[in-house]
């Protein structure tokens, strides 16, 4: 059969009880929500909506959107960030603010699958009860994706929680789901 590769795609789901609590025991830190997620008094949203665009970036590589192109960045004198050439007639400093588009992992450049550019994915948070609407747009080349929940109750719909081809049909490029 051959060797295949695999892909893993990572974000996490942080449920909150309705005391505002996390659900994990023992386990409290900050958490964002989504400013229409958030609880307002002893308001609690029925819902909560996510868009997520599946897509490939490169890591180490700072991207120009309005230009649609991307450099390289690399760190030359210990303390500053530049993209471009490494020759010294190419290398621009990066601002901190830039920094923040950058995906930074081992230092390597290298293909990965992002969640509307963020790798790991963004984290969703939400009240217990709060029924999460996610609509997951895949625009991958010619990779079909599903995602696979941990945290949420799945009952009687198991063609929201997959893996494809298993429980349901891969998200196919070009095509988009709605989670619910």
């Amino acid at each position: 059969m051959g060797n295949r590769a695999v892909s893993y795609l990572f974000f996490s789901v942080i449920l909150i009880t309705q005391n505002g609590h996390e659900t994990k025991a023992g386990y409290n830190h900050n958490v964002a929500f989504k400013p229409e997620c958030e609880r307002r008094g002893d308001y609690i949203p029925s819902k909560c909506v996510y868009n997520w665009t599946i897509d490939y970036r490169m890591t180490g590589v700072w991207y120009n959107t309005r230009r649609n192109t991307g450099k390289p960045v690399f760190r030359y004198d210990n303390d500053q960030y530049y993209y471009g050439e490494q020759s010294n007639c190419t290398r621009l400093p990066l601002s901190e603010s830039d920094l923040d588009d950058v995906i930074m992992t081992d230092g390597g450049y290298r293909r990965v699958i992002t969640i509307n550019g963020q790798f790991p994915g963004e984290t969703i948070v939400a009240y217990y009860g709060t029924q999460l609407i996610i609509s997951v747009t895949n625009n991958l080349e010619e990779e079909g994706v599903s995602i696979h929940w941990h945290g949420i109750v799945q009952r009687d719909t198991p063609y929201m929680d997959g893996v494809a081809r298993i429980s349901h049909c891969p998200i196919n490029p070009g095509e988009t789901f709605v989670y619910r």
